[in-house]
């Protein structure tokens, strides 16, 4: 009796063949549904990565926008904002640019939050910086000057050209090593 058990549904062939005959493309449809289903989620944590990512750049990027108005103060070169200008050979130090820089440093910084995504080099050489203009301005005490000579020429000859090539460099470096891969 129990041998005619498996050969109730096919004449020719056992029930566990043609169970197995069954199983075999039903496990090859839950393999392919696997399979499938763990490609879309690997694809679709790609796509928040690089969503994450874009939004980190698009960050980083309107950080350096916000900070590149404040080098004009560094510049070596006269405009409306330079703090150190050079006339006849001698370094001057122009106070209002200094208290300009003084203002739109911290704003620029803190209100506007570009100094969470600025590198550590172009935030050390800006403070810098700062630090060498407010020290200038505590010693000159005449208000009624509106530059001042500088007492140490090396400031404005050396260390200034090269914190505004140690900031410019870093915010460069910044933007080309979070550049956005889109490839993998």
């Amino acid at each position: 009796m129990f041998a005619n058990i498996f050969t109730i549904l096919a004449d020719d062939k056992p029930l566990w063949v043609e169970m197995i005959g069954m199983l075999i493309p039903i496990g090859l449809a839950a393999w392919g549904f696997v399979r499938a289903f763990r490609a879309w989620e690997r694809q679709k944590k790609r796509e928040i990565d690089l969503n994450l990512e874009q939004q980190r750049y698009e960050s980083k990027l309107a950080a350096c926008r916000g900070i590149w108005p404040l080098l004009a103060y560094l510049s070596m070169w006269e405009n409306d904002k330079t703090v150190f200008v050079k006339r006849k050979n001698s370094w001057y130090f122009r106070k209002a640019q200094a208290r300009d820089f003084l203002i739109k440093f911290p704003d620029a910084y803190f209100q506007q939050g570009h100094g969470i995504f600025i590198p550590a080099e172009s935030r050390d050489g800006l403070y810098h910086f700062r630090n060498i203009v407010y020290s200038i301005l505590l010693k000159s005490s005449d208000e009624s000057v509106s530059e001042v000579l500088l007492t140490d020429q090396g400031i404005a000859d050396v260390r200034v050209p090269e914190l505004r090539e140690k900031v410019t460099t870093s915010l460069k470096n910044m933007l080309i090593d979070s550049r956005i891969d889109f490839k993998e």
